[in-house]
């Protein structure tokens, strides 16, 4: 085990709501922060398909053409997107921490995969409690996944915003996952999800054939 390493922690926009280009990204950033001398590679909370912002921007009726889109673009644990990212860990000879929507059948999970250098799964968990909104799209993990494994870095835990630390307003309702994690020893922690900088707005794609005003127009008023 090595006493100094260097890790890449990523920040870049994502591949909104297309996972196919999402994979291709991943796999160049891999390779950019394995020819920089990374040791580990870390992607923030649901990098692919990327942060469901529209959970905060609007009425829910508006929020309904990306939930399809948002599903049929998040990753199963089994699938291929998944396989092609291990596939490179092991070709760069680097740990990737990857943040992902999780697909497990009808249900999403806001979920953390550490893959090893040699690209096997080392540890794969989902995020206790989603934050706020967070909770209408995602499901919750059961906590089974709380655990510390070895690396070739040393001992390593995942967790993610908002189930880190308890004694902030924001995450005062959420469970802290630190305690339990500190006591056995870890290497690494929390992932926060890759949002736009300088207060410049995502480029969303189009929702597709149902705009908000066609739902809105749609819905019936109260008389």
């Amino acid at each position: 085990m090595p006493d100094t390493y260097r890790v890449a922690a990523v920040q870049a926009e994502p591949a909104w709501l297309d996972v196919g280009a999402g994979v291709e990204k991943t796999i160049a950033l891999i390779g950019e922060a394995a020819d920089a001398g990374a040791a580990l590679v870390a992607f923030p909370e649901t990098w692919l398909p990327g942060y469901p912002l529209f959970l905060w921007l609007g009425a829910v009726a508006g929020q309904m053409p990306y939930i399809a889109r948002y599903h049929a673009n998040s990753v199963s644990v089994d699938s291929r997107h998944l396989t092609a990212i291990r596939q490179a860990a092991r070709r760069n000879g680097i740990i990737v921490a990857l943040g992902y929507s999780e697909k497990d059948h009808g249900s999403l999970y806001m979920a953390q995969t550490v893959i090893g250098a040699d690209g096997a799964i080392l540890l794969h968990r989902r995020k206790l409690k989603p934050t706020h909104v967070e909770r209408s799209l995602f499901g919750e993990g059961d906590g089974s996944d709380l655990k510390v494994v070895g690396t070739d870095l040393g001992a390593s835990a995942r967790s993610t915003a908002g189930n880190t630390c308890s004694r902030s307003a924001s995450t005062r309702c959420t469970p802290s996952t630190s305690s339990s994690t500190s006591r056995r020893g870890r290497l690494s922690a929390c992932t926060k999800a890759s949002r736009p900088r300088s207060g410049r707005r995502p480029t969303w794609p189009s929702p597709g054939p149902t705009p908000w005003k066609a739902v809105a127009s749609s819905w019936p008023r109260r008389r």
